[in-house]
């Protein structure tokens, strides 16, 4: 195959990545806004979590649709070219 295809298959396993670590990050900002308003200690945190819960669930479920993306988008690629 030629180098091109490789730089191809390169750049799209680079933005499958990418992908990746941005519904991690997501899932775990959704988490830690959805969780906290039962594990913080003072009635000012836990209000200020509390009006946030709809972002939190957002974020959880954007990066949720972003995982599952990565895991389709890497079930669908073909095995990397030889050079």
């Amino acid at each position: 195959m030629s180098s091109l295809s490789q730089r191809q298959w390169d750049a799209q396993r680079k933005s499958d990545q990418d992908l990746l670590i941005k519904g991690i990050i997501l899932v775990m900002i959704g988490l830690v806004i959805v969780v906290s308003p039962s594990v913080s200690q003072g009635a000012i945190v836990q209000g200020v979590f509390a009006k946030a819960a709809a972002v939190g669930w957002f974020s959880l479920v954007l990066g949720a649709a972003f995982v599952v993306r990565f895991g389709l988008r890497r079930k669908a690629m073909p095995p990397r070219p030889s050079e």
